[in-house]
């Protein structure tokens, strides 16, 4: 499993090609909206990364084909207030409820991302000041 290597955002980044410090300017946004976007902007080039280590090339979601399916992390919220757990994955083929830049060809790569980019993952579903 060549996307188990990937366990940071700058390990994507080497992956991509990115620069892992040629990131978003959010100094003139709230604090909890800079998060959301740093969050969603690196979680993008996560979901890039894991998508095309396995074969090389990217797997992009093709919304023409109704037989593809496209996967996501899904997550509980914890009660005691800790954040989001990840619980599994979501499924779909046509309907989407979520991004496509956040979407995984495979149910193993999408509970991967949720498990290990999980405080990402909160970053971006929740609102904090």
């Amino acid at each position: 499993m060549k996307h188990t290597k990937i366990k940071t955002f700058k390990d994507a980044c080497k992956v991509t090609g990115d620069d892992p410090k040629n990131l978003p300017d959010v100094s003139n946004l709230s604090r909890g909206m800079g998060k959301f976007i740093l969050a969603a902007f690196k979680l993008a080039i996560i979901a890039k990364a894991l998508n095309m280590v396995e074969n090389g090339e990217v797997w992009i979601p093709n919304w023409n084909d109704s037989n593809q399916y496209k996967y996501e992390p899904r997550f509980y919220k914890a009660s005691s207030g800790s954040g989001f757990s990840c619980h599994g994955y979501g499924r779909w083929n046509a309907f989407t409820c979520v991004g496509s830049r956040l979407c995984y060809g495979s149910s193993e790569l999408a509970v991967y991302a949720g498990k290990t980019f999980i405080k990402l993952y909160n970053d971006f579903l929740s609102y904090s000041k």
